[in-house]
């Protein structure tokens, strides 16, 4: 995601996990997230992880959107709600080997410029998703003109997914239609 995006892992600002919470999924996330983005950062500057699982518990489905909504906190904000209630961190873990740090405290992100945060989530099945959030730039977005629903339609966001990326430009093509 972060190659298609154009984004270097020493950009990431934070990541938040799935965080199963478990003795088996947490370490094979945590090892995922260091082999793809953590280890190619550099030394000494770990990716920041934490999951909001820790404040709320799981929600089950709703997991992947208490996520998102912490993550869009992050930007807005710029500062990371810490993770709570990390007592014992997996002793599997080598989170400083593996260039990863589990964000206790609320840390403030750069004041100034872009953010990127990702999402790591699992869905049921097996599904595995991951977002990247970016902050704005005021300096280059120009201002939009007040959208009326009723006068311009075209002004309403449309989200659309695919499985695949002709899956998605067949989504695109059938709305269009």
């Amino acid at each position: 995601a972060y190659t298609k995006a154009r984004i270097s892992p020493s950009e990431i600002s934070y990541i938040e996990a799935h965080g199963t919470g478990t003795p088996v999924g947490d370490p094979i996330e945590s090892r995922a997230l260091s082999d793809a983005l953590g280890r190619l950062r550099p030394m000494g500057d770990p990716l920041l992880i934490g999951s909001i699982k820790s404040n709320l518990g799981h929600l089950e489905a709703a997991s992947g959107v208490a996520g998102l909504v912490k993550a869009l906190h992050c930007v807005k904000y710029r500062t990371v709600p810490a993770t709570i209630h990390l007592q014992n961190p997996n002793l599997t873990i080598p989170f400083e080997d593996w260039n990863l740090k589990v964000v206790t405290q609320n840390p403030p992100l750069a004041a100034t410029g872009r953010i990127v945060v990702g999402i790591n989530s699992f869905g049921f099945g097996g599904t595995n998703a991951h977002v990247i959030l970016e902050s704005h730039s005021a300096e280059t977005s120009a201002p939009r003109p007040e959208m009326n629903r009723k006068s311009d339609p075209r002004g309403i966001p449309l989200f659309l997914s695919g499985k695949s990326e002709s899956a998605l430009k067949a989504a695109a093509r059938d709305i269009a239609t």
